[in-house]
């Protein structure tokens, strides 16, 4: 055995002793907790790069609910009670609403509200051609999802399984109509689940109650740990490293992708995403890759319809020159305050501000002040370059163009 052979046994021999002593001794490496992407993943307009490491989302740390987070963030929760998200869904009980002044007629259906013992009750009556009701259903309405902004969506009780009521409210008109996906050709009647998605949507977080059935969940209102993950590390021992506290996700110091991930796991419209097989979206926590979860669909602006529907924000904002020329830096944040919501006599002013925060020149606007004043006393940007526009999905709504055109005409 030559000298170099037995230099390099000698090393690998002492490598060898110092991984063994380490994986008895040392720290265990932390648990990955982001899924490697799948295959032949979509992308948006921006490439995810690698982030600091969050460690409450893994998933086996426990969500604390707002009551938690009062005693040290207690302007921020008072303030978010103002949001729409603070008011996701609620219980009946404590709804005010008008009652349907008639029989909500649907082809050979017809509906009508009732309140018994307390309770509300949707009812549905079907009709045969003579009119003469042949069958007839009534269920108790404990749930509602919304916030009120554009209308309500309500939610039936069958024997403890949430469905979907094909009643709907409407705050714009101010009226009932049939909830949107209704037709009468492709009509449920009272047998639509209420989908996990739009539980994913509407709460804090997806908590299953009894077994695997989707209708079967708690459902409590959009709350801090919604955005910022589970609060349990960070309820115990807050840390600092580098700015960052690894116990709580703040979405802010996230790269700009992975920051508008937390927005888009909502906002982003479901026929932009696809699901991935062997993956819920229900396991996403903000802080990681939401493309590891829902695939981004790539065409998903390719649909001019797309612009129009009620939730495409996060697909016209991207479509923007502000956004183009941002370098992918602009996102949801730029404009919103999601901890807070503008009063509505300050909401001209508050936007316009945010404008004025990127278009810094003594005069951003290309039309006069005589001529801009005379269009809009208010000096409203958002008037003229995101005005707001009929949905082509549901009725009686109506939505804020993100597109943000320059020329609001084209």
């Amino acid at each position: 055995m030559t000298r170099n052979t037995l230099g390099i046994i000698l090393f690998l021999a002492f490598t060898a002793g110092l991984f063994a002593v380490f994986a008895i001794f040392g720290e265990k490496p932390p648990k990955p907790v982001d899924p490697a992407p799948p295959p032949e993943q979509s992308r948006s307009k921006r490439v995810e790069p690698a982030t600091a490491e969050y460690r409450n989302t893994a998933p086996d740390v426990h969500y604390m609910g707002d009551q938690a987070c009062e005693n040290c963030h207690f302007n921020e929760t008072e303030s978010f009670r103002r949001h729409p998200m603070s008011k996701s869904v609620g219980e009946m009980a404590g709804l005010d609403l008008p009652p349907l002044p008639e029989t909500l007629k649907f082809g050979r259906l017809q509906y009508s509200i009732e309140k018994r013992d307390g309770k509300t009750f949707h009812n549905m009556e079907e009709l045969d051609e003579s009119g003469k009701v042949v069958k007839r259903e009534s269920r108790p309405v404990p749930l509602y999802m919304g916030s009120g902004q554009r209308g309500l969506t309500f939610l039936l009780d069958n024997q403890g399984k949430l469905l979907q009521s094909p009643i709907a409210w409407y705050s714009n008109p101010g009226r009932y109509d049939i909830a949107p996906g209704f037709t009468a050709v492709n009509n449920d009647y009272f047998q639509r689940d209420s989908l996990k998605n739009c539980f994913f949507c509407h709460t804090n977080h997806v908590e299953k109650a009894v077994a695997d059935e989707p209708g079967r969940m708690h459902a409590k209102v959009i709350g801090c740990e919604r955005c910022h993950g589970p609060g349990e590390l960070h309820l115990n021992q807050q840390e600092k490293q580098g700015g960052i506290d690894p116990t709580i996700v703040n979405p802010a110091k996230l790269s700009p992708a992975r920051r508008d991930m937390v927005c888009n796991q909502c906002h982003l419209q479901l026929d932009s995403r696809t699901d991935i097989e062997g993956r819920q979206i229900a396991d996403y926590r903000p802080g990681l890759d939401l493309e590891n979860f829902v695939r981004r669909s790539a065409n998903s602006g390719a649909d001019p319809l797309n612009r129009l529907k009620s939730s495409s924000h996060i697909n016209q904002m991207e479509q923007s020159v502000c956004f183009e020329k941002s370098d992918g830096q602009m996102g949801c944040l730029s404009c919103h305050n999601p901890h807070d919501w503008p009063e509505k006599a300050k909401k001209v002013e508050y936007y316009r501000n945010r404008c004025l925060s990127c278009h810094t020149r003594p005069d951003p606007c290309a039309l006069p002040s005589v001529s801009r004043l005379a269009q809009s006393p208010e000096n409203n940007c958002i008037g003229c370059h995101m005005p707001r526009q009929s949905a082509v999905d549901k009725a009686h709504t109506a939505l804020t163009d993100h597109g943000i055109r320059r020329k609001p005409q084209q």
